[in-house]
């Protein structure tokens, strides 16, 4: 009798460990597409404008004027609790226009120099000049800093630290003269090996000091190059107390169907190793118009939100990059918003499988309760006969499709 109740109490628990971890996973996740937006300070966009069209935000201090901004932001947790604002900090660079920290910079020998021991700076930016991230002083007054902005301005969430993570020299100075920048401690050119102990030493006193506020990292770029480095990037994923990453390069017209694959994989990777461990992280891959000058707007959009949903399984995954920033004219911005509005409309339900290819062709499905998404990474244009008649964006049916290359579409059982 005693075994018998043994075995029964194993297999309860056992059932409990696996629904938790489906869970924690994320495959009884509805799959919803959630967006992050760049800087800005809202002040064209009404609180319900800003809760319905986005769900996370940063913005750049001093926000001005201030008093509105809290104000509205207040409004948007209320209609969306769950809403994530951040103030936006280069933790890599210090400006020479922000006159009072400079001084503190220069003279504490915070900022790094070259050989000859000239200061360096910015081949792109030239106000902006690289400091000494691994240097301990600079670190606690970082934090210090940081902690001092969400204490004064209680509403914020946490941090968006740009430049927020690199393990190898060549990503870390990409816009520097590298070959010329000293490390203080060695008197040699910066190793790798340095960059990534810094970074984790620099996260750690930042975390220590804001605690239970968020830490997102723009950082990775892409997975090609989160692959190339991996054992470095894994290293910091498994050891840094960073919260998120936003990666600005991961959707983009990649020049091969590989390219594009590496970003796919590395978003899965991220959902397996990294949003699973901890219910409050998060990961913003970047659908970047900049590195895609040639492709129309809405197909872009579309392409890096097809190709997200190829491998999303948790609801911590928002996608950066629609709406990144103001449009030249307003026609433009509302046609924008106008899209916006319609993907966020966009339910699929829970996923039935994983990503596949269709047979005889290089295109990417996957399938969900309520529709499919279809992707064609590769440089041919491909026609599809699908099982069925769907549904688009617009509410068209059909039962065949040509996807041209760099093309995603998101398809529905039933008109929307």
């Amino acid at each position: 009798m005693k075994q018998i109740l043994s075995i029964k109490i194993i297999l309860i628990f056992s059932f409990l460990y696996f629904f938790f971890n489906k869970s924690v996973i994320g495959e009884n996740t509805e799959i919803q597409i959630k967006i992050y937006t760049g800087s800005r300070d809202f002040a064209e966009y009404s609180a319900e404008v800003i809760a319905d069209l986005f769900d996370m935000s940063k913005s750049k201090l001093p926000v001005k004027p201030m008093q509105d901004y809290s104000g509205k932001m207040q409004q948007v947790y209320k209609i969306k609790p769950g809403y994530k604002a951040l103030i936006y900090r280069n933790i890599r660079d210090l400006y020479s226009y922000s006159i009072k920290e400079w001084k503190i910079a220069l003279a504490n020998n915070w900022l790094l120099k070259d050989i000859g021991g000239q200061l360096v700076r910015s081949k792109q930016y030239p106000e902006n000049y690289a400091v000494d991230i691994g240097n301990p002083d600079y670190q606690k007054w970082l934090a210090k800093i940081l902690k001092g902005w969400l204490d004064e301005y209680t509403f914020f969430d946490g941090i968006f630290a740009d430049n927020g993570i690199n393990v190898f020299v060549d990503a870390w100075l990409w816009d520097y003269p590298k070959e010329k920048v000293i490390n203080p401690r060695s008197g040699d050119a910066w190793k790798d090996e340095e960059i990534l102990q810094a970074y984790l030493a620099l996260h750690k006193e930042i975390k220590n000091a804001i605690g239970s506020k968020l830490l997102i990292c723009n950082g990775v770029f892409h997975g090609e190059r989160f692959f190339r480095y991996y054992k470095n990037y894994k290293q910091i994923f498994s050891n840094s107390l960073f919260d998120g990453v936003l990666s600005e390069g991961v959707w983009q017209t990649w020049p091969s169907e590989q390219s594009w694959l590496a970003s796919l994989k590395y978003l899965i990777w991220v959902e397996d190793n990294f949003l699973q461990m901890n219910t409050n992280r998060y990961f913003i891959p970047v659908i970047n118009p900049s590195l895609s000058p040639n492709i129309p707007q809405e197909q872009l959009m579309l392409f890096g939100v097809a190709s997200t949903l190829l491998g999303m399984k948790t609801d911590r995954i928002l996608i950066g990059g629609l709406l990144w920033s103001h449009k030249a004219d307003k026609e433009s911005e509302m046609k924008e918003l106008s899209f916006l509005r319609k993907l966020r409309q966009v339910k699929m339900g829970k996923a039935l499988n994983d990503y596949y290819l269709i047979q005889g062709t290089r295109v990417y499905t996957r399938d969900f309760i309520y529709g499919k998404v279809i992707v064609n990474p590769a440089p041919t244009n491909y026609s599809i006969s699908l099982d069925k008649a769907y549904y688009t964006l617009e509410g068209n049916a059909l039962s065949e499709i040509i996807l041209n290359k760099h093309e995603g579409v998101i398809l529905f059982h039933k008109p929307r």
